[in-house]
């Protein structure tokens, strides 16, 4: 503590815009979460009357969390300030960006590269070194593909095995931010390796191995998260798996001061993400991009008609 309490006054003092300030107030989805970060710092300072294993565990009673995220968190803020932080996050943000694009360009082709680097950046990429929140989960996204790709040129990996560990990891450094991103985009590149890889392959076995890899990240990150509930109510002597449990159904049901609407959160959730400009430059690009793909499927039964035609005038001679 005494470390880093010169650096945690420091960066305190930067929250001055608010907790819920935009990098562009026209867009909606710029919105950053101070509200969290300020949270994070605090956590980085521990309760001194208890041991360093109890303060692992509790983390100012958030014990159904493992807050993974104060690994690298709390060393750098010994080291600098919240604002040095950020200005880091944002060389390395961008870094892993070219890393991403050239590796999955190599493994699959530049087109699956570029269409992922759109993906990323359409969920305003721009916040995400800006903010301890939207950080973790953009690093352990790109960083899983990274490896994944890297396994894939020694041959096929072990994708399960693979899944299994990056959902444990998810959960493990996730303040619950968006942990399927670590699932969904992997799931993409690791499905078009497997098809690259192994063209004999089809059907059923396709969707068993989405299937699959799906349940192996979600085992890996739920039982990350049970295995902090036993454990923390066993060294903190209280029910942390009852209170995780009401927190789920409070944040799944909600109650009557907070109604739950899931389509309504969707809609508004994707109307954040993208503004009327975006919408229709998306809509532009789908539709290019399914004319390529109408222009190519016409080109390839051309040529396999073109040899037929040639196979049979062949036999015919």
């Amino acid at each position: 503590n005494e470390w880093l309490s010169g650096n945690y006054e420091e960066s305190m003092k930067e929250f001055t815009k608010g907790m819920y300030w935009s990098v562009d107030d026209s867009l909606v989805g710029t919105q950053m979460d101070g509200g969290t970060d300020q949270l994070i710092l605090s956590n980085c300072v521990t309760d001194e009357s208890h041991s360093a294993f109890y303060n692992m565990l509790d983390v100012k009673d958030y014990s159904r969390y493992w807050h993974g995220y104060l690994v690298p968190v709390r060393p750098l803020l010994c080291l600098m300030t919240y604002k040095h932080i950020k200005y880091i996050s944002m060389i390395l943000c961008f870094v892993l960006l070219c890393l991403v694009y050239e590796k999955v360009g190599k493994a699959i082709n530049r087109g699956v590269g570029m269409a992922l680097i759109v993906s990323l950046c359409m969920g305003n990429i721009i916040v995400i070194p800006l903010c301890l929140q939207y950080m973790s989960m953009y690093y352990i996204t790109t960083v899983a593909i990274l490896l994944y790709c890297l396994a894939a040129k020694r041959g096929r990996p072990d994708a399960g095995l693979f899944f299994l560990a990056v959902g444990s990891v998810t959960n493990f450094i996730d303040f619950l931010t968006s942990p399927l991103n670590s699932l969904g985009m992997r799931l993409v590149v690791a499905y078009l390796l497997y098809v690259k890889q192994a063209p004999e392959e089809r059907g059923l076995k396709r969707i068993l191995f989405l299937f699959k890899n799906s349940v192996a990240w979600v085992c890996g990150y739920g039982f990350t998260w049970l295995a902090k509930w036993c454990i923390a109510s066993v060294f903190l002597r209280r029910n942390v798996i009852l209170d995780a449990l009401d927190t789920i159904l409070f944040r799944t049901a909600g109650n009557e001061e907070y109604p739950t609407d899931r389509l309504g959160t969707i809609r508004v959730n994707l109307g954040y993400m993208l503004p009327k400009g975006a919408v229709a430059v998306l809509g532009a690009l789908v539709i290019c991009w399914a004319a390529i793909l109408l222009f190519a499927w016409v080109r390839d039964r051309r040529r396999q008609g073109t040899r037929k035609c040639l196979e049979e005038n062949e036999k015919g001679a």
